[in-house]
């Protein structure tokens, strides 16, 4: 046979005066019809080597059967794949070899479709069809190493066939294979990986406490309703009872959380700290809306020692905007303690809004005092700049107009475009991406972009950037010292801030001296306390430098 096949080689390329076309066209009959894969693989590389036969050889390849012939159909697939050549693939269209390989014996024909998909195969939906025809009864070693080499290598088009296979139902889900589908449960991660997480998850075991823990961190990260929704049909119960709290409280399920509170108030107190903890920015926006709308006073004094416990942890901005969607008026005042003005004076906008005002009689006058220096402010405006010239456009609003989402932020925050860094610096901020030590490496940046964008984001560093040699940051210093001054400061600070009130005098003062008003209003209540009736009015250490200008552009309060 062997002997047979390599004389029909030799004669597959004659070239014969009057008998050379004749032995070709037998010895391609005699390979196409010859037992083994020998010969198939022969008159491939005779197609990619342009055999002036092709049209016939194509002809007789194009013969063969699925039933009878699977050998060679995926010998054939083999030569395609080491030279593509066009038309071998539309033979191999036509004899199906996808069905071929998925339906082979063994996971090999399988293994190596998946590895086709993550190479780019063009012919990607014969590969995503035979796939799905895959039987989940009868071929569930199959559909397991296809979620296995899933969760190794996310893809879309192949999620959406593991979501309609789903898992097989006569084994158990295999505990690793779920964990690694769990973790492409992210952030911004496509509806297609969602949807293929939270069909395994359906398929897995429910009374496991370490894996639902690894399902609850998956929808804490991806904030998948789908996921949200099959933890509570499913009723899953986390080894963390910090997961339970956040899933109860962000779904409003309030009658679940009675047990908890029959645990004892340190529990409790636990797992709310624990819950918050947890939580991603978007659910702990959640986490507030639940905790106002649910009016439980015992919730809402635990929303608000959260959210004020570690001050150096969450960014002011987030917390006051947690408290305010929890409508936590006392909180809101308690956690201005630990504020700068600026910070403040957003409180002020908000109280400006509604009649809401704390509890406690003399904090409610605070408010209103602060509120009624607030309303002095706007007395002021701020004349529009120049029109900018033809084709340019504001950098601030184009980075908006391009809705950047968080992945796209995180690359442009380790780009090598101070731009680049600079858009992710301004836009991530907003979104709780960005790290403090960032906006401090930025402030000590050689590139303008994201010195202004530090400066922006903090105003201890606008106070210094009078020192930039930018001149147009520089001049936008004006009241940054102030704006950053803490609410909590020091005695001295509060003695000398009540000084420089007495001291602004005249119209081109009544904005400074609205902001020392308001500064003043809230230090009194938690530092005022501490002055000696008989102490010298000194400016206290690092104020040396206060500007003592009231002309100082409106633009510092944006």
């Amino acid at each position: 046979m062997e002997q047979m096949t390599e004389q029909a080689k030799e004669q597959l390329w004659s070239q014969r005066f009057l008998v050379g076309r004749f032995q070709r066209r037998k010895a391609i009959q005699k390979l196409a019809e010859s037992s083994g894969i020998a010969g198939v693989m022969i008159l491939a590389e005779a197609i990619a080597k342009d055999h002036p036969d092709s049209v016939r050889i194509l002809e007789k390849l194009g013969q063969l059967s699925i039933d009878r012939d699977g050998d060679k159909v995926r010998a054939l697939w083999d030569a395609w794949v080491t030279e593509t050549k066009p038309v071998l693939a539309e033979i191999l269209k036509r004899l199906d070899w996808a069905s071929v390989l998925a339906n082979s014996s063994g996971l090999d024909g399988v293994l190596r479709l998946v590895e086709a998909l993550v190479q780019g195969h063009p012919d990607d939906a014969q590969i995503l069809s035979a796939l799905g025809r895959l039987s989940i009864d009868s071929d569930g070693d199959k559909v397991e190493v296809l979620w296995q080499r899933w969760g190794e290598n996310p893809q879309i088009s192949l999620a959406r066939v593991l979501t309609n296979l789903g898992w097989p139902s006569d084994r158990p889900v295999n505990i690793p294979v779920l964990r690694k589908v769990l973790s492409a449960a992210k952030t911004d991660a496509p509806s297609e990986f969602l949807k293929c997480v939270v069909e395994l998850t359906r398929c897995s075991p429910v009374d496991d406490p370490i894996l639902n823990d690894a399902i609850y961190a998956a929808w804490v990260r991806s904030q998948s309703k789908e996921l949200e929704a099959l933890i509570t049909e499913q009723g899953r119960q986390p080894g963390s009872i910090g997961y339970e709290v956040l899933h109860i409280l962000v779904t409003g399920r309030m009658e679940h959380y009675a047990p908890i509170r029959d645990k004892g108030e340190e529990i409790e107190t636990t797992s709310f700290t624990d819950a918050f903890d947890k939580a991603s920015h978007p659910l702990r926006e959640r986490l507030a809306r639940a905790v106002g709308a649910s009016g439980d006073r015992r919730l809402m004094a635990l929303h608000r020692m959260a959210v004020a416990r570690g001050q150096n942890d969450v960014d002011p901005s987030l917390k006051v905007a947690n408290l305010i969607l929890a409508g936590d008026e006392d909180g809101l005042f308690d956690v201005s303690e630990h504020l700068q003005l600026v910070n403040v004076i957003e409180l002020c906008e908000h109280w400006v809004k509604t009649s809401a005002r704390p509890s406690n009689p003399e904090k409610r006058q605070i408010v209103e005092r602060a509120v009624q220096a607030y309303r002095t402010l706007g007395e002021f405006r701020v004349e529009p700049g120049p029109e900018l010239p033809e084709g340019l456009v504001d950098i601030f609003d184009y980075w908006r107009k391009q809705e950047s989402n968080d992945a796209d932020l995180r690359t442009d925050l380790d780009s090598e475009d101070p731009f680049r860094r600079a858009r992710g610096l301004y836009l991530g901020q907003e979104r709780g991406l960005v790290e403090k030590d960032r906006f401090t490496k930025a402030f000590h940046s050689k590139h303008w972009p994201e010195r202004l964008v530090a400066y922006l984001a903090n105003s201890s560093f606008l106070a210094k950037a009078k020192d930039d040699h930018v001149f147009w940051m520089s001049v936008c210093a004006g009241d940054a010292s102030l704006l950053g001054s803490r609410i909590g400061g020091s005695p001295d600070e509060y003695q000398y801030n009540t000084k420089r009130i007495e001291q602004a005098h005249g119209p081109a003062a009544a904005r400074t001296r609205g902001l020392l008003e308001i500064l003043c209003n809230f230090q009194k209540f938690f530092v005022g306390g501490l002055v000696a009736l008989d102490e010298i009015v000194e400016p206290p250490s690092g104020h040396e430098s206060l500007p003592q200008s009231e002309d100082a552009p409106m633009d510092a309060l944006g």
